[in-house]
C-alpha cells in the first residue's frame, strides 16, 4: 500500500476543509508527530487513528462554508 499518498491526500482534504494539519491533529486528538512518522515511513497508519482524522475532516466538510464547528 502507498501510505504516503494516502497521508498527503488526507492533508490536502483537511486543507480544503479549512483545517491546518496541526488543527486537524488537535481536533482528532492525534499527535502531529504521528503524521510525520507516517510520512517518514517510521510507522504505519492504524485504522483507528485514520478514522479519527477522517471524522474531523468529514465534520468540517458537512458544515456551511461560513461556519466551522466549535471545539
Amino acid at each position: 500500500m502507498n501510505f504516503l499518498a494516502d497521508i498527503i491526500d488526507l492533508e490536502t482534504r483537511a486543507q480544503k476543509a479549512g483545517l491546518s494539519v496541526a488543527k486537524l491533529c488537535a481536533l482528532a486528538k492525534v499527535d502531529r508527530s504521528t503524521l510525520t512518522r507516517w510520512k517518514n515511513k517510521s510507522t504505519s497508519p492504524n485504522i483507528s487513528t485514520l478514522l479519527k482524522l477522517e471524522g474531523v475532516i468529514a465534520s468540517y466538510n458537512n458544515q456551511p462554508t461560513t461556519t466551522k464547528p466549535k471545539r
